[in-house]
């Protein structure tokens, strides 16, 4: 995982490796911000907010999951994963 500073709006930016598990606490939002993803793998990209302070500011924690088919979210310790960004290829 590398810290990183986006060029454009100052923003810290964290790189995240395929492979590297990401530790509970390592990445941590603030409930005014806004974080985004984007993701490649192979031809297959994604991009979306990971963080949206009007869909998640209250929820202790969020917790993202990557499969071939998607992104799937949950909140905390609920059982119940939410598709919420497919794939894209073009």
């Amino acid at each position: 995982m590398t810290n990183l500073t986006d060029v454009v709006t100052g923003h810290p930016v964290t790189d995240i490796v395929t492979g590297h598990p990401v530790i509970m606490g390592e990445v941590t939002a603030k409930a005014i911000d806004h974080y985004h993803c984007f993701a490649m793998w192979g031809l297959k990209f994604a991009d979306f907010e990971s963080f949206d302070p009007k869909r998640d500011t209250g929820r202790h924690r969020i917790i993202w999951k990557v499969k071939k088919d998607g992104f799937f979210m949950r909140y905390g310790k609920s059982t119940s994963w939410t598709k919420e960004v497919d794939w894209e290829t073009e």
